[in-house]
Order: structure tokens, then sequence, then C-alpha cells
């Protein structure tokens, strides 16, 4: 039986007691393996493998982490274990929790806001920037279009072309002006998704990683609960919400409050809104009050997590719209940039209400 056999059939079970962390490994190598069960069992388990013989003794408590830590006593070391994104979120949670000894009301914030700034934010100007690029080059793709539409009417005239042959090459040639103008100013409108697929990996990411914590659907979050789950969630809140692990219906309020008003901001521009904005902002009206029952039946510290995070949405979305802050963070200027935002928008929020054209 070969070294990697026999370690894995060894360390397979260890007093009953199932490891989450194992690695590969050629003999001659030193384990020290975290027992996973740490709050109930608090223990730690040396491995040594040495010449296919398993060598197993048990360590006092020294930390009280949830992870592991390999030390190798051979240069060989074949595919150790890389945590995913929900477990390291996790662990940085944790880290911060233990690390500075906050409660965990103030962790969710705090790890939040950190997320929103250092992570979303910068995705966020970035879409600001190609948005503004584009519409820079709105005036020369529109002074094109209209050179463009003169020789394409003399050439169907003497070529005999049908309207529908006329419109085909007009917009071939057009199409492939505007992805040359966008490539020559790096402007593609796909950077501005960057910041959605962002928003949303990290909102999966961090909602899995708290649901696993709070030990709640632990189907749905995937949860080993004599793990996974902290009982110092149980009076790790404040005000009105002491147990994070339990529901609430005053954060799921003031989330769907928060997810209206980011969505009414962002309607709130000058000029009309398109047909496919108009969509939109009826369908992310939608999405807002319907996450408002499903957040009702969350553990508190998910909560917690989605109505921080919409602020945070909300305050940056504002900010961005300040010209002295999109100046600083090289922004741009382009005409639709609202000059006095917070005027601008209240005036067009009236006109918007008295026309009866709600949103």
């Amino acid at each position: 039986m070969s070294a990697l056999k026999l370690f894995h059939g060894c360390v397979k079970q260890i007093n009953s007691v199932q490891f989450k962390y194992i690695t590969s490994c050629t003999s001659n190598h030193s384990f020290l393996i975290r027992n996973t069960a740490i709050l109930r069992k608090s223990s730690f388990h040396s491995l040594t493998l040495k010449n296919n013989t398993l060598l197993y003794r048990k360590l006092p408590l020294t930390a009280c982490t949830r992870g592991f830590k390999v030390e190798v006593t051979d240069k060989v070391v074949d595919n150790i274990y890389i945590p995913t994104p929900v477990e390291t979120f996790y662990e940085l949670l944790e880290k911060l929790h233990d690390g500075y000894g906050i409660p965990w009301w103030l962790t969710i914030i705090a790890s939040t806001v950190m997320l929103r700034t250092f992570f979303i934010l910068p995705f966020a100007v970035l879409q600001q920037k190609v948005m503004a690029k584009i519409e820079s080059t709105q005036i020369e793709i529109n002074t094109y279009a209209e050179h463009l539409k003169q020789q394409t009417a003399v050439r169907a005239k003497e070529s005999g072309w049908s309207q529908r042959q006329m419109a085909d090459v007009y917009s071939e040639q057009i199409s492939a002006f505007v992805k040359k103008v966008h490539k020559r100013e790096n402007c593609r409108p796909f950077r501005m998704c960057y910041v959605s697929i962002a928003q949303v990996a990290s909102w999966v990411t961090m909602t899995t990683a708290i649901g696993q914590m709070t030990g709640v659907y632990p189907s749905l979050f995937g949860t080993e609960v004599d793990i996974d789950f902290l009982p110092s969630l149980l009076t790790g809140g404040t005000l009105w919400f002491q147990d994070l692990v339990q529901s609430d219906f005053i954060l799921p309020f003031l989330f769907g409050v928060s997810n209206v008003s980011l969505v009414l901001l962002w309607s709130l521009r000058r000029g009309p809104l398109t047909r496919i904005q108009h969509r939109l902002q009826y369908l992310l009206f939608s999405l807002s009050i319907g996450l408002v029952p499903t957040a009702m039946l969350m553990p508190s510290a998910i909560t917690l997590y989605w109505t921080v995070s919409s602020l945070c949405g909300l305050v940056y979305f504002f900010l961005l719209r300040i010209p002295s802050v999109r100046r600083l963070l090289y922004i741009p200027l382009v005409p639709s940039e609202m000059k006095y935002p917070l005027k601008e928008m209240h005036q067009i929020f009236k006109i918007r209400f008295q026309s009866k054209k709600y949103f």
C-alpha cells in the first residue's frame, strides 16, 4: 500500500471525528490538523507519516480559529487544499471578531462596509467612467451615422437595393464603427457589467458564509451544523435584534426601503427614461419589494448584512453623482452630469409625480 493511500485511510476517522481539511502528500510529511469540531472537542491532532507508518498523538488546545496548519518537512507536496470563497469569508469574519474582540453585529457591519468600499466601489467607479466615455463618443458616432446614412442612400439608388438591403448594410457598417470607437476609447459596454457580477458574487458568498455561521437552513447554505454553527451569535446582536440567529421584522422593512430608495435614485436622471429603462425600473422595484418577505424568514445576521450592504450602495450611488467627487475619481465631465444633484433630483421627482409618471 502506498504512503498516500495509507495516510488517507488512517486519517479518514480518528476518535469518530470526521476531518474536513486533508491534503495529499508523499512520505516524510508532518501534519498538524485542526479538529473541525473544535467548539466541542477542544483538541488538535498531530499526524506524522514516515515510512508508511502513521504516528498519532493528541495535543492541547492552543488556538480557537477554524482552519488548519500544514508543516512540511519534505519539498514535495501536491494538491494543497485551497479554501473556497465561502470558507475564506467565514474565516475572515471569525478572525475579525476574535482578533479585535468586537461584537458580531459590529463585525458584520464593518466587514460589509469594507467589502463595499474596497471591492465593489472600484467597479462602480469603472462603470461610471465607461458610461461617461460612451456618452462622450456619442457626438462622433451621431455625426458619422448621418454621413453614412446619406452614403448608403446614394449607393442603394445606384445599385437598386431594396429598403431591407439598405438597412442591413447601414446597420452592419454603423455597428462596426461603434465597436471601433468604443475599443479605441477603451469603453466597451461589457465593462459596465463588472460591478453587477462583483455584487452578485460577493452577495451570494457573504450570505452563504453568514448562513453557515447561524446554522439555519443547513440544506440551503450547505452547513455542517456541528462544525460551522457559532453559538456566540445567539447573544451577538444589539438593540432590538439581540439574537442574530432569530429572524426579525424591522430589519427586512429597512432593507426594502433602502432598496426602493436606491432604485428611485437610479431613475431620477436627466431626460425621460427609455422603454428598456422603464422596464428595468419596474423589475428592480418588484425585486426590492419581493425580497422583503424572504428577508423576514432569514436570520437577523443575514438581514443585517443585506440592509447595511443596501445602505452602502445607496450612499455610494449618491456620492458618485456629486461633480467634485467625480472629478476626484477622474470620471470625465459629460453633458448629462448634474451640477446640483440633490436639487435637480428633487425637481425631477416633483415633475414625474405631478405628471403621474410614477417612477
